[in-house]
């Protein structure tokens, strides 16, 4: 059984930070954003894993097309 001893974890505010240790071997892992997807994704470093996520959308109430109660339904069923 491996035991380590000591784990240092680095926190970058910027994708491209991480990319840039990761690319320097200053880390042995990251994460990326699909910014950088085509350019790794072909490395053997490259593991994708998908993820459950949740968003949501909001409308700018500011802007006459958007700020109008009803908006112009879509039929949905087709897609």
């Amino acid at each position: 059984m491996l035991l380590l001893n000591e784990v240092t974890a680095n926190v970058s505010k910027e994708v491209a930070t991480s990319v840039q240790l990761f690319d320097s071997k200053q880390v042995q892992y990251t994460t990326i954003s699909d910014q950088f997807v085509d350019q790794y994704k072909s490395q053997p470093t490259f593991h994708a894993q998908p993820k459950a996520t949740m968003g949501y959308m909001s409308f700018n109430t500011l802007k006459p097309t958007t700020a109008k109660p009803t908006l112009p339904s879509c039929d949905c069923d087709g897609l």
